[in-house]
């Protein structure tokens, strides 16, 4: 069982898409209806910008290599309570001091919703 997590995913200060797990620990990245109407840039070439979500088991290679390694990624997890391995946790609390031009948020609203659809 994994603990629910919800965040806004931003492009140069823009949201442009959701990033999810929930509690069977699946994995979904959804590009929002605006960024594709609008035929905006994806967050990366492995995430090419589509209407439908994409699903994994595992955190997207995308989204995984922007966790801290090795030192950092001790001294992030001990100063969040963290678990190490929980690299969706970290990304989110450590998501507005990203390289590049990409900042994740934690979605409260989304986060509220997820974590109540598991209770039932």
């Amino acid at each position: 069982m994994f603990r629910p997590q919800a965040a806004t995913v931003s492009l140069y200060g823009v949201a442009c898409a959701l990033l999810t797990r929930d509690g069977a620990g699946e994995y979904n990245f959804r590009y929002l209806p605006d960024h594709v109407a609008s035929d905006g840039p994806p967050v990366s070439f492995s995430l090419p910008v589509i209407g439908e979500p994409y699903r994994a088991m595992e955190l997207f290679a995308y989204f995984d290599n922007l966790v801290a390694e090795g030192w950092l990624l001790e001294q992030q997890s001990n100063a969040a309570k963290v678990n190490k391995s929980d690299r969706l946790a970290l990304l989110i609390r450590n998501g507005l001091d990203l390289p590049g031009a990409i900042t994740i948020e934690r979605n409260h609203e989304l986060q509220h919703l997820l974590e109540g659809t598991e209770k039932n």
